[in-house]
Order: C-alpha cells, then sequence, then structure tokens
C-alpha cells in the first residue's frame, strides 16, 4: 500500500486480472507501471474492486480543493484478494495532509496447525507402536 500517484482509471480492458471495474479517471504512466506490476506479480489493486460512491474512492485533493484523484492503493496477492472485504477512503480524519486515509477491511481464515505425534518403534511380538 502506499501513495503510488498512479491513476489506474476506470477502463480494466486488457488488465481485468490487476484491476477491477470500478476505478477513478483516466489512467496515467505511472497507473500504467503499476497495471504492469501487477501483472507481472499476480496482484490486485483493492480500491477498484468494489463499487463505492466516488467520494470513498477518491484518496487525494489538490491544494486549491478543485481536483481530486484516487492516486493511493493497497495492492494484494491475487491468491489472496478473496480476503479482501472492503477497502473504502477515510475521509473525516484529520491527519494533516492532502491525502485521505484508505482503510481496507481484510478476514483471514488460518489453518490450526498440528503437532505431529512422536514415531514410536514397532514391537515386532505384538505389531504395536511402543514409544522410544
Amino acid at each position: 500500500m502506499g501513495d503510488m500517484n498512479a491513476k489506474v482509471g476506470a477502463e480494466n480492458d486488457s488488465c481485468d486480472r490487476a484491476i477491477g471495474r470500478h476505478g477513478c479517471g483516466v489512467r496515467n504512466n505511472n497507473g500504467q507501471r503499476l497495471v504492469d506490476f501487477c501483472l507481472k506479480n499476480n496482484c490486485v489493486v483493492g480500491g477498484t474492486i468494489f463499487p463505492h460512491k466516488t467520494t470513498h474512492k477518491l484518496t487525494w485533493k489538490s491544494p486549491d480543493g478543485l481536483t481530486t484523484n484516487q492516486i493511493d492503493h493497497i495492492l494484494i496477492n491475487r491468491k489472496w484478494h478473496r480476503s479482501l472485504q472492503d477497502v473504502r477512503v477515510c475521509r473525516g480524519a484529520d491527519v494533516n495532509s492532502d491525502h485521505y486515509l484508505v482503510m481496507a477491511n481484510i478476514k483471514l481464515k488460518l489453518r490450526k496447525v498440528r503437532k505431529v505425534q512422536q514415531q514410536g518403534q514397532r514391537d515386532e511380538t505384538t505389531g504395536r507402536h511402543r514409544a522410544s
């Protein structure tokens, strides 16, 4: 995740493995580099997956207050992208910046690790295991 100054845009013609259908704006050079990076490294741009109002997608506001863009992103490996529940912008947080906070809800299901039992030696007379 980070401030990549990459506008991935709303179009996902040949890049549907890397970006979703809910991006904003028009892709710029950094956006194309980010999409290429995601395609090569099997990642997905999380902020473009979920449908939200435009105000909950735009992450940066210009100093004059007229221009807003979606330039901060959270990337996740495609293997884990189903664990991503939601990505949205928190506009109300006062962080003294021209960027808004980007929040992601992630739900992981972890497997319980089972301890392996100690292998004993087999007793040849009874056919049962005995501890070493």
